[in-house]
């Protein structure tokens, strides 16, 4: 099944309806509602995909993609509570979240990390999730119904379009020691060891941390001596204590993806 341009439009408008009486930006109401249409009909979404549902529709709502969107969209899944997907026969499937590299197909660099929302792995490593987001301000061509098209990706690729690009991954990514003495990975480095990996995490889920005077290992399996740790749900981060010597608040340390080993290495000297 796919969205309707006018179930589109309704739910921006509902959503933006549900702002208003909860006190919360436009642009949260209007992608929540669109999230859950999009679910309802069984369809595959990425942060990339609402912004253009919601730029061509309701081109006045001002938001960042990256920032806004994505970052909202990633909390509600860490905090799991992203809508299932319900199928025709009853039975239901908890929401993926699929690791996709862009190509650059469409105006989005190539390499650029991007996760899919999908009812299933092979569902969202399928779905076309490289789509031209309209510019704010730049009217659109109207189809016959006097709306917009529904966003597509391009039938012909952006002149920077290179298949098969590798993806460019985040550098400096760091652990940091916080008032309660405990070092937090931050969920940025989780997201890199998922796009090297082709795995998928949530708030809630165990990783296993394993700590000795040099670096501490947090790894998506269990391995000898190592301690469980949930990722905390609200936003996607580890933190864990050092069983020896109290680290020093204030502190960081380097963290290494090593998307092989499914793992991440903090170097602790």
């Amino acid at each position: 099944m796919t969205a309707s341009k006018q179930q589109i439009r309704e739910a921006i408008q509902k959503g933006m309806d549900n702002a208003h009486t909860q006190n919360v930006p436009l642009w949260l109401g209007a992608t929540d509602e669109v999230l859950n249409l999009l679910v309802e009909e069984g369809e595959c979404f990425s942060s990339g995909s609402i912004a253009a549902y919601l730029r061509t529709f309701n081109p006045n709502l001002k938001f960042s993609v990256t920032s806004h969107i994505g970052e909202h969209i990633r909390d509600r899944f860490s905090a799991n509570t992203m809508p299932v997907y319900v199928h025709d026969d009853g039975t239901v499937s908890p929401m993926e979240q699929v690791p996709r590299v862009t190509q650059g197909i469409a105006r989005t660099p190539p390499g650029t990390g991007v996760f899919v929302y999908a009812p299933s792995y092979q569902e969202g490593m399928g779905y076309d999730f490289e789509v031209d987001i309209p510019v704010p301000g730049t009217p659109l061509p109207l189809e016959p119904d006097g709306l917009p098209a529904i966003p597509q990706q391009p039938l012909v690729p952006a002149s920077h379009f290179i298949q098969l690009a590798p993806r460019v991954a985040q550098v400096n990514l760091m652990a940091v020691v916080h008032k309660n003495r405990r070092c937090y990975i931050p969920r940025s480095a989780f997201e890199e060891l998922l796009h090297e990996t082709k795995s998928g995490l949530k708030g809630g889920d165990p990783v296993y941390v394993t700590v000795d005077a040099d670096e501490a290992i947090v790894s998506l399996d269990r391995t000898p001596g190592s301690q469980a740790y949930q990722l905390v749900a609200t936003r996607g981060v580890v933190q864990f204590s050092h069983p020896v010597t109290p680290f020093t608040i204030g502190d960081t340390f380097p963290i290494v993806v090593e998307g092989g080993a499914r793992r991440l290495v903090v170097a602790l000297k």
